[in-house]
C-alpha cells in the first residue's frame, strides 16, 4: 500500500488557521499529526500550503514523517525549494513519485511567500525528472503526484498575460509524457474516475483526481510481472472510496486537545443575533456591505475598496434562529486566508476592475467572482479620471492575480500602500463584535443587534 496526497494540506480549515496564525505551539498542525498515524509515503506542495508565510510549511515540514515534492519549484543557481522525488522500494518493486506544483501559485500567493523562489513549467520539470527517475534511478513504476488540474484553458488566459506557464497541466503531461505509469491529479476539485473500472480513457497516461475536501479516496490497484528480470504492468483497477461518515475514536483522540482548543475558538460570539433565514441575493449583499464596512476599522473612512461581490453561500440551519452569530460562521462564508491590501489605482484600472460587476448588475451572468464597489458610485463609471490615482482596498488574492485581475488591470507592484496583519474575516468579526458598529441596512433582514 502506498498512501499520497496531492496537496493542499495546510490551508482550508479552521483548525489549520488557528494553528498558523492564532496560536503557534511547538508541535505539528492536527492534520500533520493525523497523517502520520496513517503513514503517508509523500506528500505533493500546494498553492495553498504557500498561502502562509514560508516558516509555516517548513516547521510542518519538520514534523512530518514524509517527504513534501516539489520538482518545479527552484532558484536561479538551482537550489530548491523541496525534494523533486521520493523513491520508494516494497517487495523488490522501486516507485518512483514525481511532485509538481501549479506554477499558477505565482498569481495567488504572496511574492514574499515564494522568497525569491520560482515555479518552473511543468511539462519541463516532468520531462527532466522522469528521465532522472526511470534513466538513472531505474524505478520500475513512475508516478507523478501533480498539485494541477487536467483542464489545460482553466486559467491559461491569465497565465499568459502574466508571463506564468500553464496552470492546468497535468493533462498534457498525460498525453506528451508516456513514461508516466499513474498521475494523480489534485487542484481543480475533481473525481475521477468515480466507479470501478480497468480502462481511463481520457488521456493516454491514466489519471486519477481524488476529489477535495476529505471526499474520500482514489484507489489505483497496479498488478506487475516480472519480464526479463524487469516489473511491468499487465493490469489496473481504479475506484473511488468515499468517506465513512463515521469518525474513529482512535484517530479522534490523536487530535482531542487540539480539536477542544479549535472549537471554544469558533463558538466565539458577536454581538449579532440571527432572526431569520435569508434569501440568497440579501446574503450576497449583506456579506459585501460588511466586508466594505470592515475599512473603516482601519481608519480609512475616505479610502474606497473592490472586494469580492459574493460570501460562500452557506444559510443558517433552524437550529441557529435566534442565536448569536459566531465566529464559526465566519469561516463558512469566508473560507480563505484573505487579507486586505491598500493600493493606490488609477480611474482606468478600476474601471476595467468594474467590468464584471457592471455586467452582473445588467442581468448579463458571467463565470467567476466580480469586484463590488464600496465608498462610491459606479453609477457613471466614465466620471472617473482615466488618469488620477484613488486609494482603493483589494484582497492580496485578487492583487496578488486570482481572476487574472492584476494582469487585466496592469497593476503593478509600486502601486501598493501597505498589507493588514488581519484577514478581512477576522475584521469582520471584529466589526460583529463591536457594540458601537452599526449593521448595514440590507443585514437587518436576518441580523439584529443583541
Amino acid at each position: 500500500l502506498i498512501l499520497l496526497d496531492a496537496g493542499d494540506t495546510l490551508q482550508g480549515s479552521p483548525s489549520n488557521y488557528f494553528f498558523n496564525y492564532r496560536y503557534v505551539p511547538n508541535s505539528p498542525l492536527p492534520i500533520i499529526r493525523l497523517m502520520n498515524q496513517l503513514r503517508y509515503d509523500a506528500v505533493a506542495l500546494g498553492n495553498h500550503d504557500l498561502e502562509p508565510p514560508l516558516h509555516v510549511l517548513q516547521k510542518n515540514m519538520h514534523f512530518s514523517n514524509f517527504p513534501w515534492l516539489a520538482a518545479n519549484v527552484v532558484k536561479e543557481n538551482g537550489e530548491m525549494l523541496l525534494s523533486p522525488y521520493h523513491i520508494i522500494e516494497r517487495n523488490g518493486i522501486r516507485l518512483g513519485v514525481l511532485g509538481l506544483l501549479t506554477p499558477g501559485t505565482a498569481m495567488w500567493v504572496d511574492r514574499s511567500h515564494l522568497a525569491g523562489y520560482v515555479i518552473e513549467d511543468m511539462l519541463d520539470s516532468a520531462k527532466h525528472w522522469g528521465r532522472v527517475l526511470k534513466e538513472e534511478k531505474r524505478v520500475d513504476v513512475l508516478i507523478g503526484l501533480f498539485h494541477s488540474g487536467h483542464n489545460l484553458r482553466y486559467d491559461q488566459y491569465a497565465a499568459l498575460n502574466q508571463g506564468v506557464p500553464l496552470p492546468n497541466a497535468a493533462g498534457l503531461i498525460a498525453d506528451s509524457l508516456v513514461m508516466f505509469d499513474l498521475i494523480i491529479s489534485g487542484h481543480a476539485h475533481r473525481i475521477y474516475p468515480r466507479r470501478q473500472t480497468s480502462i481511463l480513457r481520457k488521456f493516454r497516461t491514466p489519471i486519477v483526481s481524488p476529489g477535495f475536501w476529505g471526499a474520500g479516496i482514489s484507489v489505483a490497484k497496479l498488478m506487475l510481472q516480472q519480464q526479463e528480470g524487469n516489473w511491468k504492468i499487465h493490469h489496473t483497477e481504479y475506484d473511488f472510496v468515499p468517506a465513512d461518515a463515521h469518525v474513529s475514536s482512535e484517530m479522534l483522540a490523536t487530535v482531542e486537545n487540539d480539536w477542544e482548543e479549535v472549537q471554544h475558538y469558533l463558538q466565539e460570539k458577536t454581538v449579532v443575533s440571527i432572526t431569520a433565514i435569508p434569501d440568497k441575493e440579501s446574503f450576497y449583499q449583506c456579506g459585501t456591505e460588511l466586508s466594505h464596512a470592515v475599512v473603516k476599522i482601519l481608519g480609512a473612512e475616505k479610502d474606497w475598496s473592490l472586494l469580492p461581490g459574493r460570501w460562500r453561500w452557506k444559510p443558517f440551519a433552524q437550529e441557529e434562529l435566534h442565536q448569536p452569530l459566531k465566529r464559526l460562521h465566519l469561516f463558512r462564508w469566508l473560507p480563505h486566508d484573505n487579507f486586505l491590501v491598500q493600493t493606490q489605482l488609477y480611474g482606468r484600472q478600476i474601471q476595467i476592475l468594474l467590468k464584471p460587476y457592471r455586467q452582473q448588475q445588467k442581468g448579463i451572468k458571467s463565470y467567476g467572482a466580480y469586484l463590488a464597489p464600496g465608498g462610491f458610485s459606479v453609477d457613471s463609471p466614465n466620471s472617473l479620471i482615466p488618469q488620477k490615482r484613488y486609494p482603493v482596498w483589494l484582497t492580496n488574492y485578487h492583487w496578488n492575480g486570482g481572476r487574472g485581475m492584476r494582469a487585466e488591470a496592469l497593476l503593478h507592484p509600486s502601486q501598493k500602500q501597505r498589507v493588514t496583519s488581519e484577514t478581512l474575516r477576522d475584521l469582520v468579526f471584529a466589526f460583529l463584535q463591536n457594540p458601537a458598529n452599526e449593521l448595514p441596512v440590507v443585514c437587518s433582514q436576518f441580523l439584529e443587534k443583541r
